[in-house]
């Protein structure tokens, strides 16, 4: 059936009245009268007027006006024109409301407001108004923190009580101003003011206005606190930058009205409350100061500046502060150094563009950055990287009095390609200066490092001596810049241990380096000191080992003159540290060198049965590393992880790949690879694998972020050990045997002697049976074991034998 086969159609067949509207307001009444203007009754004989308020309906038989009130203002009423004979015919006249302007709508009908007293508080908003419900307009007066139009505004009049307010905003966050009775404002507060604000600027019994006002104009509700203070701190404080000097500095600030007896301060050090800790320094001021000198202070020391105004009997006020601030640094006279342990160093700047005629173009900024020494960690050095055509950097230290002649200057340079400890080549226009300036304008050169004379990446100190160069004000600086020409290389420079001084009487050995490197031999080389009147010592350490406290893996001396030794007896595949000291005159030892770190070549670490060989590695980012393995006697090798982790990536593998193979080589049978584990991706504490060739070969491969030597890894340990090609006694057949293999269900291992532990591992190194049964013969139940290989790991009287077992 089609839906629109039948259908009815309404038509209304009366015409429906016409009217118009308009509104009487008795404001003084609080009332108001609708005024209905009938102009055309349409076809009926009779209309009438209803509401939805209850009151008396008004009957309409002709044209004309007809009132319908007093109704209270602000009250909403709807109106309805009925037709008396046709419904169909009425007519809404709609809702009615009419508000009469709030009393205090204008600065002329400002009424009394009370503020809450001292002390109770301003946590509460006590003050509460509807800025919605068209009783508040826009009086035009705008404040000073409100440029623009400053919206709906009511006023409010106070006989001050105190000479100081504390303000909080609430619903709508309006803003406040004080004013003069004239309407000359005193202090204002804009819109979403910071808590507990403090308004002064006036004094006791002073006829005020105080204006609140909403710069939305459209809130319906605007709540507000405030509360009389009673002991106003003072204002505005603030630090005199032109006065501030190595032990000293000025403080101004605006009086407080409240104030009867001056002003109290304090110095504190950076960060302490002075409600609690002991002042670095302290005192008071007269009434009516507005300024402080501080002194007694230490160069180059942040410090916090509080004060609070002493009001006598009403007491003292909260404190106005912290000002931070910084004092001058001093002119230092050597010795001086600066190991950058942190960064930007006290009274170093950084320093852009420019040339060695008129100095750096810009202070403050820069691209110096604190690292590792030749990306050794992350900290404990400056470091520029150079890679683009953008870099004129100035790393510029304190001033220095040199005004008696003799001292040097000394510091550690370096070159790395940007990760890693490679070396680098320097681009084709790219140059480091060594600058030394008499004035802070004009600089001078004291070495240049560019493309083929570039620094070691092993690190090298260099020494300047600034016999002749005298001043009361000298500045080093060290200037890098990357040219015009954006060469391919992408290499980090590295400064650290900056020393102005007196030189040594025994000056220490430069220029260490290390060649000739096998996989247990080196040879040091260095240059001679002529002070070494007696030798030199020289010491060979584990990597990262403190050579005040640690025991040298290799030592000995040479003679006056001998700057060459061969280091034996070291192992292959293995990272140290060297170092060396000048023997000058009655066994005067010279500070030890900067240390230079090398690697024996790769080889075989050989195991021998009993021992264990245990290596500690921290990787670094871009880093290849690997490591062969060989038992003494052809026996089966076992390595297990203490701990370690390596950076995972998004598919259940590693960005860092390890492997680790049986055998001398990458051909060897794969015993694990990071990148494919069955769980825990990254992880390595637990993981045991046994490799039965007698020769196991281990590679970890990282890729450019994410290393250990940055701190996101773990350091990786990890133990070797070698079993015995011929069985010693404890598992000779005679007294050692187990049985099945392979095994369906039952497994059983028997010995003459005690079996201390047995535990069975998957070939991912995986824990699957552990026991110890401190007995000669052990059963385990296999039967919901999954099939595959394991190793079983036998421990007899303190030696261990692995063997493999295969579940069927």
């Amino acid at each position: 059936m089609n839906p629109f086969d039948s259908f009815e159609a309404f038509q209304a067949n009366c015409t429906s009245p016409q009217a118009t509207t308009s509104i009487d307001e008795d404001c003084v009444n609080g009332v108001y009268t609708i005024n209905v203007d009938v102009t055309d009754m349409g076809d009926a004989t009779s209309l009438t007027i209803t509401n939805d308020l209850g009151a008396p309906d008004m009957p309409v038989t002709e044209t004309g006006v007809v009132s319908f009130g007093p109704i209270p203002v602000g009250t909403v009423i709807n109106l309805v024109l009925e037709h008396d004979q046709d419904s169909q015919c009425n007519v809404d006249l709609g809702a009615f409301k009419d508000t009469c302007p709030a009393p205090n709508d204008t600065i002329a009908g400002a009424i009394p407001i009370t503020p809450s007293a001292p002390g109770t508080g301003c946590d509460t908003f006590t003050f509460s108004y509807d800025f919605g419900d068209g009783s508040v307009s826009d009086s035009g007066l705008n404040t000073s923190c409100d440029n623009e139009n400053t919206g709906h505004d009511l006023f409010f009049s106070w006989t001050a009580t105190s000479s100081a307010l504390v303000w909080n905003d609430g619903d709508a966050n309006p803003g406040i101003a004080i004013r003069q009775l004239d309407g000359t404002e005193i202090i204002c507060e804009s819109s979403f003011a910071s808590e507990d604000t403090i308004l002064s600027g006036w004094n006791v019994g002073d006829d005020l206005i105080i204006q609140i006002y909403d710069t939305y104009s459209g809130a319906t509700n605007t709540s507000f606190c405030l509360e009389e203070l009673t002991c106003a701190a003072p204002t505005d404080l603030a630090l005199n930058e032109t006065n501030v000097t190595s032990t000293s500095a000025e403080f101004t600030w605006t009086v407080s009205a409240s104030e009867e007896l001056g002003y109290d301060w304090v110095v504190m050090a950076e960060g302490e409350d002075p409600a609690v800790d002991t002042p670095i320094e302290s005192g008071t001021t007269n009434p009516g100061d507005t300024a402080v000198t501080v002194t007694g202070l230490t160069a180059a020391t942040v410090y916090d500046f509080y004060i609070l105004s002493n009001c006598d009997a009403n007491g003292l006020s909260d404190y106005e502060g912290p000002e931070s601030f910084q004092t001058a640094c001093e002119t230092f006279v050597p010795d001086y150094l600066e190991d950058f342990s942190g960064f930007l160093p006290v009274c170093w700047e950084e320093a852009e563009d420019g040339d060695f005629a008129t100095g750096p173009a810009s202070y403050g900024s820069g691209a110096w950055t604190p690292d590792g020494f030749l990306n050794n960690r992350y900290s404990g050095a400056a470091r520029i990287n150079l890679s683009t055509t953008t870099r004129s950097e100035w790393l510029i230290s304190p001033a220095f009095d040199l005004s008696v002649d003799g001292y040097e200057v000394v510091f550690d340079i370096g070159i790395t390609a940007f990760t890693g400890s490679d070396n680098s080549a320097m681009g084709s226009d790219d140059e480091v200066y060594a600058l030394y300036s008499l004035d802070g304008v004009t600089w001078t050169v004291l070495q240049t490092w560019e493309a083929g004379s570039e620094p070691s990446n092993t690190g090298e100190t260099v020494a300047f001596d600034l016999s002749g160069i005298t001043g009361a004000n000298v500045k080093f600086a060290i200037y890098a810049t990357d040219g015009d020409v954006n060469d391919s290389e992408d290499y980090n420079i590295f400064i650290d241990n900056f020393k102005v001084r007196t030189p040594l009487i025994c000056p220490e050995v430069y220029d260490l380096s290390v060649s000739n490197i096998t996989q247990t031999e080196a040879e040091l080389t260095w240059t001679d000191n002529t002070e070494a009147v007696n030798g030199y010592v020289w010491r060979v350490f584990e990597e990262g080992e403190d050579p005040e406290t640690a025991t040298a893996v290799a030592t000995g001396t040479t003679t006056a003159g001998e700057v060459t030794v061969t280091v034996t007896g070291l192992s292959a595949n293995s990272s140290y540290d060297a170092y060396v000291q000048a023997d000058c005159v009655a066994d005067w030892l010279s500070y030890i060198s900067s240390a230079v770190q090398f690697e024996t070549a790769f080889g075989a670490t050989i195991v021998t049965p009993g021992t264990t060989e245990t290596i500690d590695h921290c990787y670094e980012n871009d880093d290849f590393k690997e490591w062969l393995f060989e038992s003494s006697d052809g026996s089966t090798l076992t390595i297990e992880f203490e701990q370690g982790t390596l950076e995972t990536n998004y598919s259940g593998g590693t960005f860092d790949d390890l492997m680790i193979y049986d055998g001398n080589d990458d051909t060897g049978i794969v015993l694990y690879d990071s990148d494919n584990p069955i769980s825990d991706a990254g992880e390595l504490e637990g993981l045991i694998f046994v490799a039965e060739s007698g020769m196991l070969y281990m590679t970890l491969d990282s890729d450019i972020s994410g290393s250990c030597k940055y701190g996101s890894q773990t350091e990786i340990i990890f133990n070797v050990d070698a079993g015995t090609a011929s069985n010693s006694d404890f598992f000779s057949d005679a007294n050692f045997s187990y049985y099945p293999n392979p095994v369906e269900s039952r497994f059983v291992i028997n010995s003459t002697y005690e079996l201390e532990q047995i535990v069975i591992y998957n070939m991912l190194g995986q824990e699957v049976r552990e026991i110890s049964p401190q007995s000669t013969e052990v059963s385990f139940d296999l039967s919901d074991v999954q099939a595959g290989v394991y190793l079983v790991k036998a421990t007899v009287e303190g030696q261990v034998q692995t063997f493999r077992l295969i579940k069927e």
